[in-house]
């Protein structure tokens, strides 16, 4: 009789082969899921500023600490006081492109116009997209997020 233990090499790569396509069909799928937590984080981040914008104008009535560029670059107190953990407020991908320059890939929250009155326009990159529209570039203004069209 023989008795043998273990398996043979070529079951050992036919296994490996297996747990090697396993891990690549979870990260494709972990991959999309990284994405939409991303999106998640964005529109947090634009309606925490949405409601900064509008304490700010209410106490304030104008935005003349804000201008073209960066929204991080504001110096209102309200910002630090509204937007929750400010010091960690902006794109989570860590892009240094702001949005008003390339708004094709993830970019930095920018004011696309210099905020006056009532009016202000913030440009942001969506991965996933919203329900109904695509990835791409959105923007913010007292109305709300719509996508954005140059």
């Amino acid at each position: 009789m023989n008795n043998k233990r273990g398996c043979t090499i070529i079951e050992f790569l036919v296994a490996m082969g297996l747990i090697t396509i396993l891990l690549i069909v979870s990260l494709v799928m972990l991959g999309g899921y990284h994405k939409k937590t991303r999106d998640m984080k964005r529109l947090n981040d634009m309606k925490s500023l949405q409601t900064a914008m509008i304490l700010v104008f209410d106490s304030q009535k104008n935005f003349n600490s804000c201008s073209l560029g960066s929204v991080k670059d504001c110096s209102y107190p309200a910002f630090r006081e509204n937007i929750r953990d400010f010091d960690f407020f902006g794109e989570p991908f860590k892009s240094e492109t702001f949005c008003h320059d390339n708004c094709t890939e993830p970019c930095q929250y920018s004011f696309v116009r210099e905020p006056k009155d009532n009016d202000y326009q913030v440009l942001f990159y969506l991965e996933k997209g919203l329900a109904t529209d695509k990835k791409g570039c959105y923007e913010l203004t007292p109305q709300g997020i719509s996508k954005w069209t140059p």
